[in-house]
């Protein structure tokens, strides 16, 4: 072999190097690069996007808290969730629907007593169970939520009808006044109502969230902090109860006449009308004052003192043996009958007292259409214990020591 040729084949071989070790170096490293930042790229647009979303359902959201802000305290705020078994284990549907009944049970003797509350007519208040649409669930999964719905309606007067809807919306729960309708009693053809009365209908829906927390009364407990963080209300506080001076209904009252033309007509027999005081206004300050172990009745017994009306102390005792005398001379004798009167007589509790020890005392009401029971402590005032926040019957008898 020539020199010439020795060249040409060393330049050969080194050209072929080159080629084959260019493609190695393509094929097994610059494609598996290139490859990954294709990947890379992809990723981060893929990422961009999916934080767009995001960004835009969390502002959706903020702007839903800020027209609810109850939305954020759902956990608390929701009715009552079932208890969980003892000792693990899942709850049947029976158990559930069980809670559920006991749930509208109670939230319904919650909407009767608001409308009472607000000097409603009581033989107008209606409070019935609505049908509500079942969520369409995957098989194997849990509703997030179940709405119990209700038919309320009332007659009452504009006052009636505005502390309705303010004390509603104050009520820290997950609950809303889907439909509201308001009109005048006496317009409508042959209708018997008096003057400046109105028909109130609404219908009312409430939530039990899928995993909210366990609780033992229908109203979850808030501290003050969080009662402000939930309000919904205008802030600062609005009078609503003004619209009264100027009611849309039935207009401004005319002035009351310089004149007295009371005796130009026949005298009527003056109308009786019962007076009753607002729960709110009693219940508040009636208080838990002492508990008592009384040797000589071999037991304990209670008293409960109305702050504001003053008089005699209530005592309540379930320890009431046949033979005992009590000192008449110092103090009433107990009795296993704990009734709440307002500075009219009007009764606002009727119930029958079941448990006394040094830690409270446990009352049910008086009632065959619902097994209510509530605890009290001593230093506790009746409201809003009575009637918003009542324990579960099972709990009741497991503090009375019944099984």
């Amino acid at each position: 072999m020539t020199h010439r040729e020795k060249t040409l084949a060393v330049g050969l071989l080194v050209v072929v190097g080159v080629v084959v070790g260019a493609g190695a170096l393509f094929f097994l490293a610059l494609q598996p690069v290139m490859e990954a930042n294709d990947r890379e790229t992809t990723a981060e647009n893929a990422l961009r996007t999916e934080q767009t979303k995001l960004a835009a359902e969390k502002a959706q959201i903020a702007a839903i808290e800020k027209v609810d802000p109850r939305l954020k305290k759902w956990e608390k705020l929701s009715l009552p969730p079932a208890p969980q078994p003892k000792g693990g284990g899942k709850l049947t549907d029976e158990a559930k629907m069980n809670h559920l009944r006991n749930v509208q049970v109670d939230y319904e003797a919650y909407l009767s007593a608001m409308l009472r509350n607000n000097n409603f007519k009581p033989d107008s208040i209606s409070v019935q169970v609505a049908q509500v649409e079942k969520q369409a669930v995957a098989k194997g999964k849990q509703p997030t939520y179940e709405r119990v719905a209700f038919r309320v309606s009332g007659r009452g007067e504009l006052a009636s009808v505005t502390g309705f809807t303010e004390e509603f919306h104050k009520a820290p729960l997950l609950h809303q006044l889907r439909s509201l309708t308001v009109e005048s009693a006496s317009a409508r053809p042959g209708a018997k109502g008096a003057e400046g009365e109105l028909d109130m209908k609404a219908t009312v829906d409430a939530l039990l969230v899928t995993g909210a927390k366990e609780r033992a009364t229908p109203q979850p407990v808030l501290t003050d902090d969080e009662k402000r963080e939930v309000r919904i209300l205008a802030d600062p506080p609005r009078n609503y109860y003004a619209m009264s001076a100027k009611n849309v209904f039935t207009g401004i009252k005319p002035p009351k006449p310089t004149r007295d033309t009371s005796k130009d007509r026949p005298k009527e027999a003056p109308k009786e009308k019962e007076e009753r005081e607002r729960m709110e206004d009693v219940l508040p300050y009636v208080k838990v004052t002492m508990l008592c172990y009384d040797p000589k009745i071999g037991g304990w017994y209670a008293t409960l003192y109305d702050q504001a009306k003053g008089g005699s102390e209530i005592k309540v005792s379930v320890a009431l043996p046949a033979d005992h005398e009590w000192d008449v001379k110092t103090s009433a004798a107990p009795t296993d009958w704990l009734v709440i009167k307002d500075r009219y007589g009007s009764v606002h509790v009727d119930a029958t007292v079941m448990h006394v020890d040094g830690e409270g005392l446990i009352f049910r009401l008086n009632r065959a259409d619902r097994e209510a029971y509530f605890r009290l402590k001593l230093g506790d005032v009746v409201f809003p214990t009575y009637p918003w926040r009542p324990i579960w019957p099972s709990e009741a008898k497991r503090l009375m020591g019944k099984k």
